[in-house]
């Protein structure tokens, strides 16, 4: 009995002994931390083209470039030239400038844009153990994402009558108690904000970046 209880210790022991054997969680190698920030660049990205749906990953819905910010861009524009002949009551509102407050397009915009938006911040916040190569490219990418988001936002929401424009979001939400309320900033500061982001963006990123945003792509949002 003794004998048997010794080796139950004893085989307790070694694998307790394995378990310590794992590598700190605090130390995290280069290679390893380039790949976590590259999947978030990934979502970031995905969010703001057509990305998963905001009521479910496998729900199928309009996204941002690919959809809603081009599509009510030109429903909204339009003086009877351009109607509305779908299906979707959602766009029907737009194109008669009558939207209700529960619209699901205008809905998933303002959603999905500040998604985006923190993920870009989350990037941000996720840097430190990059190389400085790495971390140079990966704040441009964010500062992209996020100047252009806020961007296509205020040009949807600002009120030029009162000088309010959105609520310019720079930290990261990455947890319920983290989550904040901002007040709307101004116009002039959400530009402020926006150009601040692609000119510092514009100069970290060379001209080729694959799929990625380059100086060109910044150089074409500055412009407008």
């Amino acid at each position: 009995m003794k004998k048997s209880l010794f080796i139950i210790v004893i085989l307790l022991i070694a694998s307790c002994g394995k378990e310590l054997d794992l590598n700190p969680t605090t130390s995290v190698e280069a290679d390893q931390a380039k790949k976590s920030v590259d999947l978030l660049m990934t979502g970031a990205y995905a969010l703001i083209g057509s990305g998963p749906g905001t009521t479910g990953p496998n729900i199928m819905e309009g996204g941002l470039y690919s959809t809603d910010l081009l599509l009510n861009a030109d429903l909204l524009a339009s003086e009877d030239y351009v109607n509305w002949r779908g299906t979707f009551d959602q766009y029907k509102e737009v194109s008669n400038k009558l939207m209700a407050t529960t619209n699901s397009t205008t809905t998933r915009m303002w959603i999905k844009g500040y998604a985006a938006i923190n993920q870009a911040n989350i990037i941000l916040n996720d840097l430190t153990n990059l190389s400085a190569a790495d971390q140079t490219y990966y704040k441009a990418q964010a500062q992209f994402i996020r100047g252009i988001i806020h961007f296509e936002l205020l040009r949807f929401w600002m009120e030029p009558s009162t000088g309010l424009g959105i609520p310019i979001v720079t930290e990261a939400t990455e947890s319920f108690g983290d989550i904040k309320y901002p007040a709307r900033n101004t116009i002039a500061e959400c530009y402020t904000s926006i150009i601040n982001d692609l000119t510092e963006a514009k100069g970290a990123l060379g001209d080729d970046n694959d799929v990625y945003a380059n100086e060109y792509t910044v150089s074409a949002f500055l412009a407008r």
